[in-house]
């Protein structure tokens, strides 16, 4: 933007030669935007000529060159406190081999020690894998391959998706499993057929008490949570996503403390319509006294707890979804549970009415058929007043189900991920459903919006991307009849559907006069590119409510008193703490922002085999290239003299959209460069990345997949990464993943 004018403070501010979309038309139907600078609220929209006209010449202006202005994203389900605090807990890779989960938390820092409770934390594995193992390929039980390294120290392992756990016997006897022999409501306690012993595999619900005991509401822990949560902010906000709808609320764990303490120190930088976590295992009437007690609804703040999250169901790959027709054999699930899971069993209804005629909308997990008719039901039995009320993930809907969502007027919400919509999930889904079912009845989004349903994509961060860009790239790219019709449609899914969701359309969601100036600059016009191109665009800046809170390169900040400071340092611990103030995020030139990693692939099924064996765990010391390494030819001036330059090779094999990479670094896990299986369409064909610049003495990681855990074998693929033109590592026969550690 020209900022030849932007010190000359004015009586508003006005954003000229813009491309505006609005929401409230298709494409593109403004050049202009006025902002109030007192109260942030939008005094003007249309033509340069017209607001001068109208509002004066007093003004302080900004040039956009032909960028393009939209309203700020809002994201209706995110788990950012948690995703700040996984940012910390020790990494262990999605397929890692059971028998070396030791190694990778003795490699972290403390042991894996994290929190003041004593306990090691890990995070990241795929319980489906760890059931394959066990079950699949004969490996001893989690809970006794942990004793044997932690025989003293509860360990808690959670999963990359947020339904399981794999534990040790420490951490069993510390909240009283091992002494009950059955499952706790809405949970599952996976046993030794013989013996009843479990296994140290703790399903869905069943988890949530080891986390209540590991991370207790103590003054550290909510420290903890509320420097996550700020770290979370940045990230938000580096993405353009100014509205978000946090899905935790792990009202145990501190997490509704930090958003309410982020507010009240002015750090928070996104509105924020959150939800509580029901817990299963607590009758409502013991708990609703809690919920109420944090429940709050003011207009006037930014963050406000007014849902309640509810767990309808579990998820497909573990077989815990509940579905109307049982699941194929190839899932060999145990018996009882050939139908799937549900968490509340026959008191779901009880469950809704208490909450809706205590005020509180309904946010209910919900991804199998069954799952879904009994949440539909649940709401039909419930308070409407309350709502609306939404259902997240929607991934199996009977076709008789369909049009109770607009009779019901209950939101769907959908993340079309694509780990989720990729062919080697729909050749899992087939395997784990039958055809009918997962041609038919999956992922019905465009249905849905056919039958005049109110539709909203979110990202499920950190379960999922959270980078809105690459949604609408993947969106409007999926299949014929699961596409979404038009960008305008997708980004009103972004933006004013989950306003009207959150009850907050009268505000914000659309650029018109009298809302909010919540809204994002981008660096192209969207409506110009192909659609397989949006996710090259990049976020010049995001604003809340007229304030700039994310603007790297400083063209839009005017000077103004210092942002407050968190009103206490970090937390001493065992762990690196986190950052006391949102991370300022690298400037789009030299790294590719926002930060959106991919998510790892997934397991094709809870128990039967991958077509390889699990990879093991990569060494975790760098890796030095020979001397007499091959070479990539250098080109000066890419990177500045501090900085190292990385650039990964990949030659496709003859399933070319199985692959995909990221580049992380190691202290802080920002993503620094990736690739999507999108980005590799012909098979037997070399992509180059562009170079990645990288601060000498930064340690960083490259992370291989393969959705299909055979490598890159089928032909003659492989991978090499350059680190300043020296070979660092390359790989070819790898199975599911495999890992590089650069340093220079």
């Amino acid at each position: 933007p020209n900022t030849e004018n932007k010190w000359t403070e004015g009586a508003y501010t006005l954003y000229g030669n813009a491309n505006i979309f609005t929401g409230t038309e298709d494409g593109i139907s403004a050049q202009a935007m006025a902002v109030d600078i007192d109260t942030g609220t939008i005094l003007g929209v249309g033509t340069e000529q017209d607001i001068r006209t109208t509002l004066g010449d007093e003004m302080t202006y900004f040039d956009l060159q032909n960028q393009m202005i939209l309203p700020g994203f809002q994201d209706a389900h995110v788990h950012a406190v948690e995703a700040g605090i996984f940012a910390q807990i020790c990494y262990i890779e999605e397929f890692a081999d059971l028998y070396d989960v030791a190694s990778y938390l003795q490699a972290c820092p403390a042991g894996g020690l994290f929190g003041d409770q004593g306990w090691v934390l890990g995070a990241g594995i795929d319980l489906a894998e760890v059931y394959y193992q066990v079950y699949g390929l004969g490996y001893e039980y989690p809970v006794d391959v942990l004793d044997r390294d932690f025989p003293d120290t509860p360990v808690l392992i959670l999963d990359n998706l947020g339904h399981g756990a794999i534990v040790n016997s420490k951490a069993i006897d510390l909240v009283g499993y091992g002494t009950i022999q059955t499952n706790p409501l809405g949970g599952i306690i996976d046993r030794d057929q013989v013996t009843g012993r479990p296994t140290g595999i703790m399903g869905e619900n069943a988890q949530q008490i080891f986390r209540s005991a590991a991370l207790p509401p103590t003054a550290a822990n909510q420290e903890l949570a509320f420097y996550s949560l700020i770290d979370a902010l940045a990230e938000l906000n580096a993405n353009g996503i100014t509205t978000v709808s946090d899905a935790g609320g792990f009202w145990r764990q501190a997490q509704t403390e930090a958003w309410k303490r982020a507010e009240d120190e002015g750090l928070l930088t996104v509105r924020a319509s959150n939800a509580l976590y029901v817990y299963p295992d607590t009758p409502i009437n013991q708990q609703l006294d809690d919920l109420v007690e944090r429940y709050s609804n003011d207009p006037s703040k930014l963050v406000q707890f007014k849902t309640a999250k509810i767990y309808v169901d579990g998820i497909l790959t573990l077989g815990t979804s509940a579905l109307k027709q049982p699941y194929e054999a190839y899932m060999e699930l145990p018996p009882g549970q050939e139908y799937g899971f549900e968490y509340f069993e026959n008191t779901l209804v009880d469950v809704t009415k208490a909450l809706t005629n205590a005020g509180s909308a309904l946010h209910m997990h919900s991804s199998g058929d069954r799952g879904v008719a009994l949440a539909l039901n649940a709401i039909e039995g419930s308070n409407p007043g309350s709502g609306p009320h939404r259902l997240t993930h929607c991934y199996l809907v009977a076709n008789e189900d369909r049009v109770r969502f607009k009779d019901l007027d209950v939101v769907a919400d959908f993340q079309l991920a694509a780990s989720s919509t990729s062919a080697e999930y729909q050749r899992f889904m087939v395997d784990a459903i039958g055809q009918k079912r997962a041609t038919e009845i999956f992922l019905p989004a465009v249905p849905l919006l056919n039958d005049g349903a109110l539709i909203t994509l979110s990202s499920d961060w950190d379960a999922d991307v959270l980078s809105p860009l690459r949604k609408l790239k993947h969106v409007l790219t999926l299949s014929e009849g699961k596409a979404i019709p038009s960008l305008s449609t997708a980004l009103k899914m972004y933006t004013l559907n989950p306003a009207i969701l959150l009850n907050q359309d009268h505000k914000t969601g659309t650029i018109e006069v009298g809302k909010y100036a919540d809204f994002v600059v981008m660096d192209m016009n969207l409506f110009e590119l192909p659609y397989q191109n949006i996710d090259q665009a990049q976020i010049v800046a995001t604003f809340l409510q007229g304030n700039v809170v994310y603007d790297p390169a400083g063209v839009f900040s005017l000077p103004s008193p210092a942002s407050p400071a968190p009103s206490s340092p970090p937390p001493a611990s065992s762990t690196p703490a986190p950052t006391s103030s949102p991370t300022k995020a690298p400037t789009p030139s030299k790294i590719p922002a926002p930060t959106n990693a991919p998510t790892k692939p997934p397991t094709h099924s809870p128990i039967p085999a991958p077509t390889n064996s699990p990879t093991k765990a990569p060494t975790h010391s760098p890796i030095q290239a020979p001397t007499n390494a091959p070479t990539m030819a250098v080109t000066s001036g890419i990177c500045l003299a501090n900085e190292s330059i990385v650039v990964v090779e990949v030659i496709t094999d003859n399933y070319p959209k199985e692959t995909s990479w990221e580049l992380r670094d190691d202290a802080t896990q920002l993503l620094i460069a990736e690739a999507w299986d999108e980005d590799f369409p012909n098979p037997n064909t070399i992509y180059t990345s562009s170079p990645a610049c990288v601060p000498n003495g930064q340690c960083t990681t490259l992370t291989v997949w393969d959705w299909w855990c055979d490598g890159l074998s089928n032909g003659q693929g492989g991978f090499t990464v350059y680190l300043n033109g020296q070979v660092a590592g390359s790989g070819s026969h790898f199975g599911c993943q495999t890992s590089v550690r650069l340093c220079q």
